[in-house]
């Protein structure tokens, strides 16, 4: 099962990596590499992460990353991830919405580890 991309968690992922490249080129490697570790973990096993609630457009989850909340979607053979929020923040589970396909590879394009 290959992970999806909305555009909404496309963004945060920048934005996450961008900050952190700014404070230090290597911390945001180390991150990157870490969330391609947890990709591929919920690839192979998407029931992994947290269960928050079970609604007729399939299952949402959330598995965390330093101090980063990724929220996934299961539908049929997709995963969809979400949004990708730091664990301090407030968010509302129903506000979650679904958004367009992954690029090549599963990664956001601009965090490609090839």
């Amino acid at each position: 099962m290959k992970c999806e991309w909305t555009r909404t968690a496309l963004r945060e992922f920048d934005s996450t990596f961008k900050s952190f490249f700014e404070m230090s080129p290597n911390a945001a490697v180390d991150w990157r590499d870490s969330v391609g570790r947890m990709l591929e973990m919920i690839e192979n096993h998407p029931q992994m992460g947290h269960l928050h609630r079970r609604a007729s457009e399939g299952e949402f989850r959330e598995v965390i990353v330093g101090r980063y909340r990724f929220i996934y979607r299961l539908a049929g053979d997709r995963m969809v991830m979400r949004r990708i929020l730091h664990v301090r923040r407030d968010y509302d589970p129903m506000t979650i919405r679904d958004g367009y396909p992954r690029c090549p590879q599963g990664w956001p394009a601009f965090a490609s580890p090839a």
